[in-house]
């Protein structure tokens, strides 16, 4: 296990004591007068089963000026530097590692280099029970500590890290039981089946649990994202996302710790205003959630995947004609769409290089090759009129599986797939409607293609549309874009390890101005809370759409004095960061 290279785990450790007063209007960190004391800390561990420990970051096993230098285990920790299974197993690492302030991240931290704590939190929790998890929250809020949640760190924007704080890590706590039968509290609920999901369980754990009792779950693409956690409260797409809504659409029920250190039930009857700010109103803000009751469906009898792949022989050149095919599917996307298709759309400029992944249920392969074959005419034609052979090439390939397939696939997911080279991400991000690419395709390959400029790959996801758009009817704060757009469009790009702050701000407002085409050509849209720029103009409506106000209100009530706070979400704009450290506007 990752965290025996830590010779602190679950064990409390001093830090150093107060020594100067706090801003009565910011959080309290270490070194400040209201910091607590050794004592505290070790009370609360007895309160909590002795499940509280000081956190070490990683890298200090590789610092020579470190109590922690061990040369073999720095040789372990560089080994798996960023894979996602290094990630969920520790208590503080993030994916996205510049949101650590890099002060003690391998390859950065040479021998003999010092390390320091810099954004990873002070002490953790190993989430087991609801009621450790309640003594902590009532700890955090009474001193005025920042409190942070971390469940597998899949994270492109630093939601679950925090400077000086009092982190809950659930990753450990893990489980799901399956229902034929389930019923709400509320009066007049009916029996259906359903999956109870605990806190730590990721999509890689629910997608065979479920399987087990014989039944699909609507969840994320990527096995190591957490089932429970901002996934789902921001929304959540999904591979079959448009077969059966989004994943936020599915939820029955929530288990919690509210903000006031009392445990609680969440559903439609009992705390309904939680209730509706949960399903997409974003992770991290509203109540530390430990379960979700989500609805579960047959397996369907006829599935296929499949792809479709682009690509040119004019690597070195303009590629224009690989473009106008890339311009062809983006044209394409409403019609496939309205005829169940779903998947995931990758370009990377650099090398050329475009795939269509391909999901479609309840149909025959001949029956996907058919929904294909307008785009697949048009895309002979365009690579018929190039002047010179090999411009254009499209390969569409098709077949049947099984749901126990698509689920194998994901449980074979052993996280060791290298996620980061230690540097960041940016993103932009925008949700498309079909009208955006279709009404004017020439103008939206035009800003497609000044956003590739520089990017390292464009993701799009055709994972909405379909239940997605039908589900608008219910009540739940999920941003109202996802219901017009078709396609999740993401423009990503790294940043190198080690990059100054300045650098990387500049980087990101080049990113944003070279996207803002497919803002102009989205008017009225937005983007996705989990996958986007930090610092999105007008996040508030980018992120939550006409949800904002209502948000707010509940935000104010549930935590009037901001003991959740990240970034982009509900309430970030009453408190500004320093340095890492929050405090009140």
């Amino acid at each position: 296990m990752i965290l025996s290279l830590l010779t602190t785990t679950l064990l409390l450790l001093a830090r150093p004591g107060a020594s100067s007063p706090s801003p009565s209007h910011c959080k309290t960190y270490p070194g400040d007068a209201g910091w607590p004391s050794l004592a505290d800390w070790r009370t609360l561990n007895r309160t909590v089963g002795g499940n509280l420990f000081a956190y070490v970051p990683l890298g200090s096993v590789c610092s020579s000026t470190s109590s922690q230098y061990d040369a073999a285990g720095c040789a372990s920790v560089r080994s798996k530097w960023v894979t996602q299974a290094l990630v969920q197993a520790d208590p503080g690492l993030v994916r996205a590692t510049t949101y650590t302030n890099n002060t003690c991240n391998p390859p950065a931290v040479a021998v003999g280099a010092p390390c320091t704590q810099g954004y990873y939190p002070e002490y953790v929790l190993q989430a087991k029970n609801r009621r450790d998890i309640a003594a902590v929250v009532r700890f955090a809020k009474k001193r005025n500590l920042r409190l942070n949640i971390k469940n597998t760190g899949h994270d492109f924007i630093g939601r679950s890290i925090a400077r000086g704080s009092l982190s809950i890590w659930l990753h450990e706590w893990k489980g799901s039981e399956f229902f034929s039968d389930f019923k709400t509290s509320c009066p007049g609920s009916k029996a259906q089946y359903a999956g109870k999901i605990t806190g730590g369980n990721q999509w890689k754990d629910t997608y065979s649990e479920a399987l087990a009792a014989g039944r699909l779950v609507v969840g994320g693409a990527s096995a190591s994202v957490g089932s429970v956690g901002g996934y789902i409260q921001g929304g959540g797409h999904s591979p079959w996302g448009a077969h059966y809504g989004m994943a936020a659409d599915q939820v029955l029920e929530f288990e919690a710790v509210g903000l006031d250190g009392k445990i609680i039930t969440i559903n439609e009857c009992t705390n309904p205003d939680l209730f509706w700010a949960l399903r997409g109103g974003g992770g991290g803000t509203f109540a530390v959630v430990t379960s979700v009751t989500i609805k579960t469906y047959p397996i369907p009898e006829k599935i296929v995947v499949g792809s479709l792949l682009l690509s040119t022989t004019d690597l070195s050149g303009v590629a224009d004609t690989w473009w106008s095919g890339i311009g062809a599917v983006n044209e394409a996307l409403g019609q496939l769409s309205e005829a169940g298709v779903m998947g995931y759309y990758y370009t990377t400029p650099s090398i050329k290089s475009f795939s269509f992944t391909i999901y479609h249920f309840d149909v025959t392969p001949e029956q996907t090759r058919a929904a294909f074959a307008p785009l697949m005419a048009k895309l002979q034609a365009i690579s018929a009129s190039a002047n010179s052979t090999g411009l254009l090439t499209s390969t569409l390939t098709v077949s049947a599986t099984s749901y126990a397939s698509l689920v194998a696939g994901y449980a074979a997911d052993n996280g060791t797939a290298v996620v980061s080279t230690g540097g960041g991400f940016l993103m932009s991000s925008r949700l498309l409607p079909a009208s955006a690419m279709s009404d004017d395709p020439a103008a939206f390959l035009a800003a497609f293609r000044t956003a590739a400029n520089g990017a390292t790959q464009l993701l799009g996801h055709l994972v909405a549309g379909g239940k997605v758009a039908r589900n608008a009817n219910l009540s739940v704060a999920l941003n109202a874009a996802w219901r017009n757009a078709i396609s999740h469009m993401i423009v990503l790009e790294t940043t190198s390890s080690g990059a100054e702050p300045a650098a990387v701000e500049a980087q990101r407002l080049a990113l944003a101005k070279r996207t803002s085409g497919l803002r102009k050509l989205s008017p009225g849209s937005g983007a996705y809370i989990n996958e986007c720029d930090l610092h999105e103009e007008n996040k508030y409506q980018a992120f939550f759409g006409s949800s904002i106000d209502r948000l707010l209100q509940i935000k104010n009530k549930v935590d009037p004095t901001g003991l959740l706070y990240c970034g982009n979400c509900v309430g970030s704009d009453d408190w500004t960061v320093t340095d890492g450290k929050v405090c009140a506007k």
